[in-house]
This record gives C-alpha cells, sequence and structure tokens, in this order.
C-alpha cells in the first residue's frame, strides 16, 4: 500500500484521519486477511505524522458506506466537537464496530 497521502492527512499535530475499509468488501482494500498488515500499515503511518491515521476495518461485504460506516464518523466527529477539536488516542482505540482486533489471535 502507498500511503503518503495519509501521512499527508495527518501530518501535523491535531490532524485526523480515518479510513474505514470493510471485511469482505469484492472491490477494493478488503481487510479480511490483511489484520497484521494493516496494523503494521497503521504504525508506519502513525510513525511519520505528528497527528493520527487509523484504518479501521468493519463488518461489511459491499463497496459502499453503510450505517456502521456513519456511526465511526459520527462518533468521531462528535468528540472532536465535545473536545474543543482534540481527538486522543483513547478515541480511536474506542472506535465501535472495528474487526482489526476482534479476530487477532
Amino acid at each position: 500500500m502507498s500511503g503518503w497521502q495519509y501521512v499527508l492527512a495527518a501530518l501535523e499535530a491535531q490532524r485526523y484521519s480515518i479510513q474505514v475499509i470493510h471485511e469482505h468488501d469484492p472491490c477494493c482494500f478488503h481487510g479480511y486477511g490483511r489484520h497484521d498488515r494493516i496494523i503494521r500499515y497503521n504504525q508506519w503511518v502513525q510513525g511519520q505524522a505528528q497527528g493520527h491515521f487509523e484504518t479501521t476495518p468493519t463488518v461489511g461485504n459491499v463497496h459502499e458506506v453503510n450505517l456502521r460506516d456513519k456511526t465511526i464518523i459520527g462518533m468521531l466527529l462528535d468528540k472532536f466537537r465535545m473536545q474543543d477539536g482534540i481527538l486522543t488516542q483513547t478515541d480511536f482505540k474506542t472506535i465501535p464496530f472495528n474487526t482489526l482486533y476482534e479476530y487477532a489471535a
């Protein structure tokens, strides 16, 4: 995965970027079988940026925005608004529907 665009999205402190993908997306960027790779990728991007970047795979098998995606985005926007434009590591660790660690053995 080339990821410089994600580094740029979270390059500076207090800049945040989340990439929501689906476990079984038939089109592109599915999460199934790639969790270890996604975790390493998140760590690499985070190592280049001062803000925060996260890829979050969720349950899904079509290539379209679903209710889970909207919930994740809405939760982070709400926290951003309520916390005066600041998100924390904890905010990203509590993303709902994140299958990244759910399937890790």
